[in-house]
Formats: C-alpha cells, structure tokens, sequence
C-alpha cells in the first residue's frame, strides 16, 4: 500500500475542516473516500502489529477503524461533544504528532532503552507524549495553515463535480 496510509490523516485534516469551517458536499466526500483508503491500509498494515491475519482480525481492524472515523466525524459535526476540560484540547493538540511518531519512534527508543519491560514501556510513553507535544507547538501549527488552503481548494473542486 505504501504511501496510502496517509490517508489517515488526510481524513484527520478534513475533519478539522468540518469542526472548523462546516461541512459541505466536497469536504464529506474527500473525508469519506480518506476513511475508505483508511480502512484498507489498516487492513494491509495490522499483521505487522496484531501478528495474525485471518478474515476475523481483518474485520475487526475495519470496523474499529469505521466506528473511530465515525465517532471523530460525529464530533467535528458538533452533534456529539467531549466534558470542557483542558485535558481534552491537550490530547487534541498532540494527537497528530503522536500518530506519526508513536510507531517507528516508539520501537526505536525502546529498542535503545534496557531494563525491565514495563519501566521500559513508561519512559517510552512519556518520552513519546513529550516529542509530541513539542513536535504540536513547533512544526504543526505551521504546517496547518497551509495544508488547511490545499485541502479546501481540492474540496472546492470535488464540490463543483457533484
């Protein structure tokens, strides 16, 4: 599948959009044909995490993937809404950056980290959480900006063909 996983997160940007601009007829298009590719790289990609691929582990990886989109899509909508807690827009803020990293980095430190497991796996969720969040204030907020104009300007496009 090779660079198609990212339509994960092209399907992240264009639920900003709904959140932060409504949804028209391009942008849920656009969203559901990212949540489609979505579902078929998490299928490709989940033997390399879950070490299994029977027909019931595929499934189970595609729909956990629709309900997330789904749930995600229900609260850029505003038709569903977390507590007002600052929490909430800290994990909000680091989500992306946590995406990207949490596979490849993760292994990467714990690979370098010795020790006992589960001490192991706490430095490697904290150290990651912080990369994260330093990755959110730095380089994300940036890179938003001009992604948010690319993505509405395919959408607009997609909205004049329907």
């Amino acid at each position: 599948m090779g660079g198609l996983d990212a339509w994960s997160s092209i399907a992240g940007c264009y639920l900003y959009l709904i959140r932060s601009r409504g949804a028209s007829r391009g942008v849920l298009a656009m969203f559901g044909v990212a949540m489609c590719v979505s579902i078929l790289c998490a299928v490709e990609y989940q033997r390399g995490y879950t070490l299994v691929d029977d027909a019931g582990t595929r499934l189970t990886v595609a729909v956990l993937v629709v309900v997330l989109h789904i749930a995600f899509l229900t609260l850029a909508l505003r038709w569903w809404s977390l507590p007002s807690l600052r929490i909430w827009f800290w994990l909000g803020a680091v989500t992306y950056p946590l995406y990207l990293l949490h596979a490849r980095a993760g292994k990467a430190i714990w690979k370098q980290l010795p020790g006992d497991e589960w001490l192991r796996l706490c430095a490697v969720l904290v150290l990651i959480l912080l990369i994260s969040a330093a990755f959110a204030l730095t380089i994300e907020r940036r890179a938003c900006r001009t992604m948010g104009h690319a993505l509405e300007a395919t959408s607009a496009r997609v909205s004049g063909w329907l």
